[in-house]
């Protein structure tokens, strides 16, 4: 008989018990069908769609009752601000653009940053690799940090309760950052004082590409484009999605 004193670690696929191999088959079948169910639609891996993932691949590890335990504080608190963060806009000070554009030109020897870098790299009309790769990148802005706190969470438990800290106090902060001080990104900068010649090329990639999102969050709760530091609350059928209005309120379709 081994002591507690000499009895091998755990690994972190192996905590808890096994299921057997109709709940193993069932679960990896659950998770093919929201696969091709992706495929099907077109649809981007959402947060939502991330964490039932997660809470799969928990299970199928044996340590399901683990990730309710450590993940659900985590993810209530990110709903919940993901509810506030669309107050911002609509208690915080006014939205600054024209502030904004001049700090850029005074630090970029009188051009704005944006506009140059699509004047070299983007071409009107088409879509490239290159606008696919940062879209990509631009949608991930919400995904990877949650990829992260569950590969810390498998592997490395103890900086997950850090990590998760560490990101609800960043939202925090970001929430406090829109109240005070919101600032329209350059694409919509037009409808705030100067218009800025840059294209919405994430827009036209998802446009072009048709892609949607399974996303309930993104279609269902407020959202804050002017969290970069209009309102986008309506889904659009056309495009699958969420599209900030134009002025007059009429959508980008």
């Amino acid at each position: 008989m081994t002591t507690p004193d000499t009895e091998a670690p755990r690994q972190p696929w192996s905590e808890g018990r096994s299921l057997n191999r109709f709940t193993t088959t069932l679960l990896i079948g659950y998770l093919a069908f929201i696969v091709v169910l992706m495929i099907v639609r077109r649809s981007t891996l959402s947060p939502e769609v991330f964490v039932v993932f997660a809470a799969v691949i928990a299970v199928l590890m044996g340590r399901g009752w683990s990730f309710v335990r450590d993940w659900a504080p985590f993810a209530l608190i990110l709903l919940a601000w993901q509810l506030a963060r669309g107050l911002a806009d609509d208690i915080g000070a006014r939205v600054q653009s024209d502030a904004a554009i001049a700090v850029e030109r005074a630090i970029s020897f009188g051009t704005v940053p944006s506009v140059e870098l699509q004047k070299w790299l983007h071409i009107a009309g088409r879509t490239t690799p290159l606008d696919v790769a940062m879209t990509v990148v631009y949608l991930l802005h919400f995904l990877l940090p949650l990829v992260a706190a569950f590969l810390l969470w498998v592997f490395r438990r103890h900086l997950y309760y850090r990590y998760a800290m560490a990101l609800i106090l960043l939202s925090v902060a970001q929430f406090f950052t829109a109240v005070i001080l919101p600032v329209a990104p350059p694409r919509f900068a037009g409808l705030y004082g100067e218009a800025l010649a840059v294209t919405d090329i994430s827009y036209e990639v998802t446009q072009n590409l048709q892609l949607g999102t399974l996303s309930w969050a993104y279609l269902n709760l407020n959202g804050n484009p002017v969290a970069a530091f209009l309102r986008c609350t309506r889904p659009i059928p056309c495009l699958r999605t969420c599209s900030c209005a134009l002025p007059g309120g009429a959508p980008r379709c």
